[in-house]
């Protein structure tokens, strides 16, 4: 598998983002945060990982070649 230093966490925000903080120095982290669309990124760590609001996410493919897809909450 190549992720070629990319690394996707799709789930719940508060979880989410705890997991992106402990492994965004080792990867290039994007979260698509599901429920609390009010959660906040520590400022320290707004520089280090991206953070989408996300709902009704859609993966397809297989790890390690797999195309996200999601609408930001609210969208119709």
């Amino acid at each position: 598998m190549n992720a070629d230093g990319h690394l996707l966490i799709v789930g719940d925000a508060d979880v989410a983002l705890g997991w992106a903080e402990r492994l965004a120095g080792q990867r290039q982290v994007t979260v698509l945060a599901l429920g609390n669309a009010n959660a906040t990124v520590d400022p320290e760590n707004e520089a280090i990982f991206t953070v989408e609001p996300a709902a009704e996410v859609r993966l397809t493919g297989h790890l390690g070649a797999f195309v996200a897809s999601w609408q930001s909450p609210g969208a119709s």
